[in-house]
């Protein structure tokens, strides 16, 4: 029995985790018996991803932030920034400098090391607006090279990877660890224009 799935993970991501798990739970007994020319042209799941995201205009990649915020439910109620946020450094130890920045009543912790900011309880911010304002004042500290290791991350691919991981860490996921992952948006260069399907996979290992 073979399941042919075709799904676009920007477009439909809830559902689209949903079909996989089910996909994934389902047994095939005549494997053995497809001619290996059969089993190269049937995948389980066919996931089409976004990587051209990176080469996108500014306006293209605005458009796609607004398409994955409407279908996964993002931007409740108004943005809370109308500028950057005010990012301020704490102290530094042997491996981090540490930072944080305030929004809507909460303090917020952010640690610093080459080519990686981390977020921690970045899930508790839900708006895409807000998230590229914090974005754009962490890579004016110090920016972030992106996944080709040439060019720059950008305050929009940042806001883009943080709402994929806010999408990860609010499903119904038993895996603790990965579900903590998610909690804590590490933007760096390697997640750049990943989708929630490879964010998952990558933490999973498989």
């Amino acid at each position: 029995m073979i399941v042919k799935l075709k799904l676009h993970i920007l477009k439909f991501p809830v559902i689209a985790f949903a079909f996989l798990l089910t996909a994934c739970a389902l047994e095939t007994g005549d494997t053995q018996q497809q001619t290996s020319e059969e089993t190269e042209s049937s995948s389980d799941i066919v996931v089409t991803t976004d990587t051209e995201f990176a080469e996108t205009t500014t306006s293209e990649k605005m458009s796609r932030i607004e398409e994955l915020v409407r279908t996964a439910g993002y931007d409740e109620g108004e943005p809370k920034l109308s500028d950057e946020p005010e990012v301020t450094f704490q102290y530094s130890d042997e491996d981090y400098d540490y930072y944080r920045f305030y929004y809507d009543g909460m303090t917020f912790e952010v640690l610093h090391e080459y080519d990686n900011w981390k977020i921690f309880d970045s899930c508790k911010i839900r708006n895409s607006k807000d998230m590229q304002l914090i974005c754009g004042a962490l890579i004016n500290i110090y920016p972030v090279h992106g996944a080709d290791l040439k060019s720059y991350r950008t305050s929009e691919d940042m806001a883009y990877e943080w709402i994929e991981h806010n999408i990860v860490y609010e499903m119904p996921i038993t895996d603790a660890s990965l579900k903590d992952s998610a909690a804590n948006v590490d933007l760096d260069p390697k997640d750049q224009n990943k989708t929630m399907f490879e964010i998952l996979s990558g933490r999973s290992g498989s």
